[in-house]
Formats: structure tokens, C-alpha cells, sequence
């Protein structure tokens, strides 16, 4: 599940929930409002789970100070960094 992964992975991997919404909508185009609701209700559940996680939201504060930190000691945006390696 995505709490007990690297924080940062939440921003590429969307678990079932988030591929079955992904999924439904490439596949139902302009009616995806219409047709995908089960899927967006189920990833927006498990969204707010994550949230709420208390645990979870320390966890994405830290490692955000510290990317932030490093950034302020370096002037390098870790996505840079990433870049060069």
C-alpha cells in the first residue's frame, strides 16, 4: 500500500484504485464523469485514508523539511539533482 512506501511515490504510483480510476477514464473518454464514478469514489477513499493517517502526514512533513533543507544549504532542487545522476 502507498503509506508504507517511500512518501514521495505517491505522486507516481496510484496503487489499484488510482490505476482503475486511471484506466476507466482513458477508456471512456468525454462520458468519464458519468462512467467512472465507483472508481473515483474507491481512490478518494483510500486518498483520504492516507491523509488523515496522522503517521503518514509526519512522514510526508519530514521528508519535505528536509528535501527543503537541502535545497536551502545546496540551491539544487532535488529534481535537478536527480537530473545530473
Amino acid at each position: 500500500m502507498v503509506g508504507t512506501e517511500k512518501t514521495s511515490h505517491i505522486q507516481t504510483d496510484l496503487g489499484p484504485h488510482g490505476l482503475d480510476f486511471q484506466k476507466c477514464c482513458k477508456e471512456s473518454g468525454v462520458l468519464l464523469v458519468m462512467k467512472c464514478r465507483k472508481e473515483n469514489n474507491k481512490m478518494k477513499e483510500c486518498l483520504t485514508h492516507w491523509y488523515r493517517n496522522p503517521e503518514f502526514v509526519n512522514k510526508c512533513t519530514e521528508e519535505y523539511l528536509e528535501e527543503r533543507s537541502e535545497y536551502r544549504r545546496t540551491g539544487i532542487k532535488k529534481r535537478d539533482k536527480l537530473m545530473k545522476i
